[in-house]
């Protein structure tokens, strides 16, 4: 059984579950997880201060100053909402 961290549930009620479709190469100067392609995530949705959609990976730490995956990258396939 796959666990959900808690810091994604202080976000947001709600979790997805998405596939990676787009891993690519990780910028040079990225230091972390990477998500791997083909493979099922628990994430979020947030927005940055741009507006753009970033998705949150449970698992997958970002260091700053990274907000989140590109919303490109994962193909929704189903939301959770917990009570």
């Amino acid at each position: 059984m796959l666990k959900i961290p808690k810091h994604l549930l202080k976000y947001s009620p709600v979790v997805c579950y998405m596939r990676c479709r787009g891993a690519g190469r990780p910028m040079r100067e990225y230091v972390g997880d990477w998500p791997k392609r083909h493979r099922i995530y628990p994430c979020t949705i947030k927005r940055d201060t741009e507006g753009h959609e970033r998705v949150l990976v449970a698992g997958v730490g970002l260091p700053l100053p990274y907000f989140g995956f590109q919303r490109w990258r994962f193909k929704l396939l189903a939301e959770v909402w917990l009570n």
